[in-house]
C-alpha cells in the first residue's frame, strides 16, 4: 500500500474515533504526517504524555507538513483545548486552500466550542456542500440545525446520513456502524420531539423499549 494511502487509512479510522487501530496500524510507517495523527489518536485516548510528546515531534516538523497534515494538527490544538491556536492555523490553511472541507469543519467546531452557532453553521455548511459524504460532518451539521429549529434542513441532512451510512455499511466493523445507527436514531428522536411530534418519539421509544426485553429474553432462552 502506497504511503499517501496509508495515511488516509488512518485518517478514516481518526475519522471513526477508532484510534487504537489508528495507532496499531501506524507502527512502521515512516512519514512526517503520521506524527499529528499519532498525538491526535493519544490526546482522544487521554494518554496525555504520549499525546504531548508527539505533538511536539509534529511542531518541530510543521514547515514540513502538507495542508492536510497541518489540519489534522488543528484538530490535535483543538482536543489539548488549544482552540486559539486552532483558529489561527485553520484561517492560515483556508487562505492558501479556500474549499478544503475538513478545515473548513474544524473552524465551525472551533466557533462552536466558542458559543458561536451561526459561524459554525455556516462553515459546516460549506463544508458538507463540498464533501456531502462525510458522516462526521453530517453528524455535526443535524444538531445544530435542530437547536436552531431548522428541521427541514435536519431532516434532509439526516436522510443524507442514513443513505451515506447504508452504501458504507460493509466497510465498516459492526461497533462503528451501530455508534452510527445509534446517533441517526437520536437525531430523528430529537426532530420530532422539537417538532411537538411526541407521538411518533413516544412510538418510537416503546418499540426500542419492546426490542430490547425481546433480545434480552431471547438471550435468556
Amino acid at each position: 500500500m502506497e504511503k499517501t494511502s496509508k495515511i488516509n487509512l488512518l485518517r478514516t479510522l481518526s475519522e471513526q474515533q477508532r484510534y487504537h487501530d489508528l495507532l496499531h496500524m501506524s507502527i512502521g510507517i515512516e512519514e512526517l504526517a503520521i506524527l499529528p495523527l499519532q498525538a491526535l489518536a493519544h490526546a482522544n485516548l487521554g494518554n496525555d504524555i504520549e499525546a504531548k510528546e508527539f505533538y511536539l515531534q509534529t511542531l518541530a516538523i510543521h514547515n514540513k507538513l502538507d495542508i492536510d497534515a497541518l489540519v489534522d494538527l488543528a484538530a490535535v490544538n483543538i482536543v489539548m483545548k488549544q482552540v486559539t491556536k486552532a483558529v489561527a492555523l485553520l484561517e492560515d490553511i483556508l487562505k492558501e486552500q479556500p474549499q478544503h472541507s475538513l478545515a473548513l469543519a474544524r473552524l465551525g467546531y472551533c466557533y462552536l466550542l466558542q458559543d458561536d452557532s451561526q459561524t459554525a453553521l455556516k462553515l459546516y455548511q460549506q463544508s458538507v456542500q463540498i464533501n456531502p459524504n462525510r458522516l462526521s460532518l453530517l453528524h455535526n451539521l443535524i444538531p445544530l440545525y435542530i437547536k436552531q429549529s431548522k428541521l427541514d434542513d435536519a431532516t434532509t441532512s439526516l436522510a443524507m446520513a442514513k443513505g451515506r451510512l447504508a452504501t458504507i455499511a460493509k466497510e465498516l466493523p459492526d461497533s462503528v456502524w451501530l455508534r452510527y445507527s445509534q446517533q441517526h436514531n437520536m437525531f430523528q428522536l430529537n426532530i420530532w420531539v422539537v417538532n411537538g411530534n411526541f407521538s411518533y418519539a413516544e412510538r418510537w421509544l416503546r418499540l426500542k423499549e419492546w426490542r430490547e426485553d425481546y433480545i434480552n429474553n431471547e438471550e435468556i432462552i
